[in-house]
């Protein structure tokens, strides 16, 4: 283990790296610090004491040096001394990823590498004496939390330094292909500015492809940590540029196939929904392709089969995945209003059909409980609603429900109605009751009964609910009495009913007051 002599010097030198304002400007955060002229205005009181700190740290270790090194047992002084630097370090993780823009690059990673360095190797070295087994699980939370957020930002970051090239190279080779293709293409030097006959587009830092290169890259980094294992090295790291490049091409089609919409059928189409969709797809798409074919290619994995058959979860996942699969897939061709609901209403239910049969519990139980809970719900979701008003989109609505025959609205409406009774409380319940909640208390969580729910299971379940819904609030409180249904009457069929039942009532709303938005 390297000295923790030198871990701590470093980390001294990483605080008073952060004091220098030609180096790092803070814009924000907890750590506020004003460029001025003086040592007094310099050296912000807050930075002052994680130095004196840092300091004071390195002095008092100077003896117990010796014991730390060889592993051997500490005293309380010492654990309390390490612990107090591992959380200095965790703070330094935190205002580099949180507070801090550095117009240094090499400044900043060294602030960041030396912070985490010292957390994960304090917390090592704790972990490693005579701890319970809590604090011992804590310090991997910490060391994992400052290993996420240095992944993060430095994929976020270090591709953000090349937003300008990256956008210009986008902007340079979206033109060439659509010239290649036979268009007249008209793109101005300097400008980043695309035209192909009406349909004009500015290649901004957000057509630059630089979110999909910093979302690969953490998606397989991750990738490569979780099967490990299995995976063959070195080879198995050539997947990371290749991703990269298979990325960035991706997003170079994106940017081809977004000026022959606009131009050819409808800019409508082209800058709505294909716009805000298609980036997703195509990133979906490249990152489950890769990770499927490098698990069937004997290059990269020593198991082919490591995949192995559909596990138990799969079935309770697959229609919410799919209804996010056919979300996204539709969405391409909704321009203002969403007139293709009803396809995403075929495809899940035909969905439903095949994993219904093979789930080895009732999907829908009639009782006062599920009443219950469900009328509660849509009282409490319509009094939430009423907080954020939204007329515009209700007459934006309206208009489009006007502008087209009868009969369609009727057959847009009665697919709404069976989208929301049938197939999302379906879909929803069996991912967020029947799976999650019952695999945060149980690995084997199909064994695991309704009744034996805790709280801590109910309240992430319905957060992780709520976060799925832009009603964050009424969707948390909707997801814990769903759960107390199920936890009262031993099934998720009576939670797949109170959501029903809710669903049903916001319909009516729906359909008695004009609020379209609640469809939203």
């Amino acid at each position: 283990m390297p000295s923790l002599a030198v871990i701590l010097a470093v980390e001294v030198v990483a605080a008073l790296v952060m004091l220098q304002a030609h180096l790092l400007t803070v814009t924000k955060g907890w750590m506020e610090l004003k460029a001025a002229s003086g040592l007094a205005s310099l050296l912000g009181p807050r930075m002052v004491a994680v130095t004196a700190i840092a300091i004071v740290l390195l002095l008092s270790m100077r003896r117990d040096l010796p014991a730390v090194e060889r592993f051997e047992p500490l005293g309380r002084a010492s654990r309390v001394i390490l612990l107090a630097f591992n959380a200095l370090s965790f703070a330094l993780v935190l205002a580099c990823a949180l507070g801090f823009e550095s117009s240094s690059p090499v400044s900043y990673a060294a602030v960041f590498l030396a912070g985490l360095t010292g957390t994960v190797l304090s917390a090592a070295r704790l972990a490693a004496d005579d701890l319970g087994p809590a604090a011992k699980r804590a310090l991997v939370l910490v060391s994992l939390a400052a290993v996420a957020a240095f992944a993060a930002v430095l994929a976020v970051r270090g591709t953000a330094w090349a937003v300008d090239p990256l956008s210009n190279f986008a902007w340079r080779s979206a033109a060439t292909v659509l010239a290649a293709l036979g268009e007249s293409v008209v793109a101005p030097i300097g400008t980043r500015r695309l035209e192909v006959g009406d349909f004009r587009v500015l290649i901004s830092a957000g057509c630059s492809g630089v979110e999909g290169l910093a979302l690969m890259l953490l998606g397989l980094t991750g990738y490569l940590v979780a099967f490990r294992r299995s995976l063959r090295f070195p080879a198995a790291l050539a997947l990371i540029p290749i991703g990269l490049a298979l990325i960035w091409l991706t997003n170079l089609a994106r940017i081809v196939i977004l000026m022959l919409i606009g131009a050819k059928i409808s800019p409508a189409v082209a800058m709505g929904g294909f716009h805000t969709q298609a980036g997703w797809i195509f990133f979906n798409a490249c990152i489950l392709g890769l990770v499927l074919a490098s698990q069937r290619m004997r290059l990269f994995t020593r198991d082919t089969g490591v995949l192995g058959d559909a596990p138990p979860s799969a079935l309770y996942l697959a229609p919410l995945l799919a209804s996010a699969a056919i979300s996204l897939a539709v969405g391409i061709f909704v321009a203002e209003f969403d007139w293709y609901y009803p396809v995403r209403v075929v495809f899940l239910l035909s969905i439903l059909a095949l994993v219904m049969g093979r789930i080895p519990e009732r999907l829908l139980k009639v009782d006062a409980w599920g009443i219950g809970a469900g009328v509660v719900t849509y009282a409490v979701w319509i009094a939430l609603e009423r907080l954020r008003l939204a007329p515009e989109l209700d007459a934006n609505a309206a208009v489009h429900i006007a502008s087209v025959p009868r009969s369609l609205v009727a057959a847009w409406i009665v697919a709404r109605a069976i989208g929301a009774v049938v197939v999302v409380p379906l879909a929803e319940e069996l991912a967020f009751r029947g799976f999650l909640a019952r695999r945060i208390q149980a690995e084997d969580f199909v064994t695991l009964p309704y009744t034996a729910l805790r709280w801590p299971a109910i309240a992430v379940s319905s957060v992780a609910f709520g976060l799925a819904h832009g009603q964050v609030a009424g969707a948390i409180i909707a997801g814990v009495l769903y759960s107390l249904a199920a936890k009262r009457t031993g099934s998720l069929g009576t939670a797949v009913f109170a959501h029903a039942v809710t669903n049903a009532l916001i319909a009516v709303h729906v359909l008695v007051t004009g609020r379209w938005s609640l469809w939203g």
